[in-house]
């Protein structure tokens, strides 16, 4: 999200780092990022991320987790 006040350059690095971070879940499978989107983004519980996903509150959390992880590795060093 953008800030208003940022510089110009500051404007560009942070829609370069969005871009970057929509790409990196877009390669995401749809049940890995559902899990990171509805527990980070929306603030789901893990049990209500289950509820969603069709599966229990632990393994929503492992779901969750690896999607992290997959994320993580795939953004690298770039954020």
């Amino acid at each position: 999200i953008l800030d208003r006040a940022e510089s110009p350059s500051g404007q560009a690095q942070a829609r370069e780092r969005d871009e970057m971070l929509e790409q990196a879940l877009r390669q995401l499978s749809e049940h890995h990022r559902q899990a990171l989107l509805l527990h980070t983004w929306e603030g789901l519980t893990f049990a209500e991320v289950g509820e969603r996903l069709s599966c229990s509150a632990e393994a929503a959390r492992k779901v969750w987790g690896r999607a992290a992880e997959e994320l993580a590795k795939r953004l690298g060093d770039a954020l």
